[in-house]
């Protein structure tokens, strides 16, 4: 009799774990995933996740915020995943990596009246270059030998970037934003000020992906990869 009551607790206890509600954070990402006139999550990535999540048969609720607020929650947070992540050497070992879910087009960018131009990406440590806090060109400059004190110069979030762009242009050499971040900013607000591609970023894994804090239960991780895969 103690043996069947021990089977059946452990069976409770495990379905009680798996199905505890996550957070899946993430950032108004135009041409990804962005909130609508009504608060609405949409878009192309929006809709894969949402899809796999509902699939995983997983209790959820996302969580819209500034880039940098979504990440270090992702990292905080035990039970919470993130996207859309770029997937690069340095946060390898910082999540759990479900499914790619998008690609991402990243280049630097110069105020189209500027005439400096670069040949790689040292040719850039010449400049002041513009990133988003903890986004993906933060992380990965810095891994190229990029510091915060000689290179570059760290905004808190995207709207903060096109204000710098609009009244404080002398600070700005370079900045590094996706295409389809830049394209839906023109469409939106035309008066934005024009940027001129200077070179591309090719050399780096510009993969997006779903990925969950590292001590997310193992549970929950199996259901959504496999809702993901489907």
């Amino acid at each position: 009799m103690s043996k069947l009551f021990f089977l059946v607790f452990i069976l409770i206890a495990t379905n009680c774990y798996s199905s505890q509600k996550i957070t899946v954070v993430t950032e108004d990402l135009a041409g990804f995933q962005m909130t609508d006139g009504n608060s609405k999550l949409v878009g192309p990535t929006a809709d894969k996740v949402i899809d796999a999540l509902n699939k995983a048969n997983v209790d959820y609720e996302i969580s819209v915020n500034a880039w940098s607020t979504s990440y270090n929650m992702a990292l905080r947070d035990a039970n919470t995943c993130i996207f859309s992540l770029a997937r690069i050497p340095v946060r390898e070992p910082q999540f759990t990596w479900i499914a790619p879910i998008a690609s991402l087009n990243a280049n630097f960018y110069a105020l189209e009246n500027n005439s400096l131009t670069i040949k790689n990406i040292d040719d850039a440590k010449n400049y002041k270059t513009v990133v988003i806090r903890n986004n993906f060109s933060h992380h990965y400059l810095k891994d190229n030998g990029f510091t915060e004190l000689n290179h570059l110069l760290v905004i808190d979030n995207f709207p903060e970037v096109i204000q710098l762009m609009k009244r404080r242009k002398e600070h700005i050499d370079l900045i590094v934003l996706n295409e389809l971040q830049l394209a839906h900013q023109y469409r939106i607000a035309p008066s934005t000020p024009k940027l001129k591609k200077v070179m591309a970023i090719d050399d780096a894994d510009l993969a997006l992906y779903f990925a969950c804090n590292k001590q997310m239960s193992a549970t929950i991780t199996k259901r959504l990869y496999t809702a993901f895969q489907q």
